[in-house]
């Protein structure tokens, strides 16, 4: 029986809803109907703390998974990561922790995990690429949270060393959609511009953090599922991390005054510099998803932008 837990996947969850809609076409592994009739998908969020290791067990005996997609992260934005660094480092290094103590003692064989374009080192060279990912270390402004991910990373690899658990370590760039935060405080980027620039009065001044500057890749989120379901399907198994992006990057500026555009905003757009900008460059590698997954995103920035605020708006 192939049972299949996803973690951060409750009701609220950005990525999880996205991954739980890539999952519906996908109703079995297997090629006859007692195949079909034994695979079983489950999806669970905040009724489980995955800091404690009680919980985390009993997660396991209640589900019994042999097949684990660890989604579950304390995350937010830049400024969310400023103020919170201990909780970040902290949580996310003991969900890693309970998730693959759990794996091995309740038998599971396949746990797939997410890491973090912020586990890079602040001065990576661009595109980043998978064997620099310890090259240094994380930008100072989230370097708690991307620490976390790369022992995520480890714990896979140790793990897998140890007591023969597969699966894969994906490494997503900064991902935006429908079903995102759009808090103004803790959001990413791209939901705290939208939310800006449509709440606006259309000549007033839209104030920016940073300079504009520096530089991100940003992939949908639908197609980040896609890429995670994909691994699951095809059983891929490999120690080393894999990218998954664009491979495609913007200026926070460009960014900015697209956005504007797509909003029919016609003021003004002012960076303040209040808030650091953070890794100056972030561009991913991406042809080891293609060699490895046979993965390539289909979704351009400007087609995802229009579906997210659409879909933004119709709220």
């Amino acid at each position: 029986m192939k049972r299949i837990l996803v973690t951060g996947a409750g009701k609220n969850g950005f990525l999880g809803y996205h991954v739980k809609e890539a999952f519906k076409p996908y109703k079995a592994f297997g090629t006859n109907q007692d195949e079909i009739e034994k695979c079983h998908m489950i999806y669970v969020g905040s009724e489980y703390d995955l800091t404690s290791k009680e919980e985390t067990d009993h997660m396991f005996l209640n589900f019994v998974p042999n097949i684990v997609v660890h989604m579950a992260a304390a995350c937010g934005g830049i400024l969310a990561n400023k103020n919170s660094p201990a909780d970040f480092l902290r949580d996310n290094t003991l969900m890693g922790i309970n998730i693959y103590e759990a794996a091995r003692k309740f038998d599971c064989n396949r746990v797939y995990t997410l890491g973090s374009v912020c586990s890079y080192a602040e001065h990576c060279p661009t595109p980043f690429k998978e064997d620099d990912l310890f090259n240094g270390y994380p930008e100072p402004t989230n370097a708690a949270y991307g620490q976390a991910k790369r022992t995520l990373l480890m714990l896979g690899q140790t793990y897998r060393e140890q007591y023969g658990i597969g699966g894969a370590h994906l490494i997503p760039a900064n991902l935006f959609g429908i079903m995102d935060h759009f808090d103004l405080v803790n959001s990413h980027v791209i939901p705290a511009l939208i939310n800006k620039f449509t709440n606006a009065d259309k000549e007033d001044v839209v104030k920016c953090w940073g300079s504009g500057s520096c530089y991100r890749e940003f992939l949908f989120a639908p197609d980040c599922a896609e890429a995670i379901v994909m691994a699951v399907i095809s059983d891929l198994d490999t120690p080393l991390p894999i990218n998954i992006g664009t491979g495609k990057d913007i200026s926070i500026k460009d960014l900015a005054y697209l956005i504007a555009s797509l909003t029919n905003f016609k003021g003004k757009i002012e960076f303040t510099g209040e808030v650091s900008d953070g890794q100056p460059k972030r561009r991913l590698n991406v042809s080891r998803a293609k060699e490895l997954l046979g993965f390539e995103a289909e979704t351009d920035l400007e087609t995802g932008l229009r579906k997210t605020i659409e879909w933004y708006l119709s709220r």
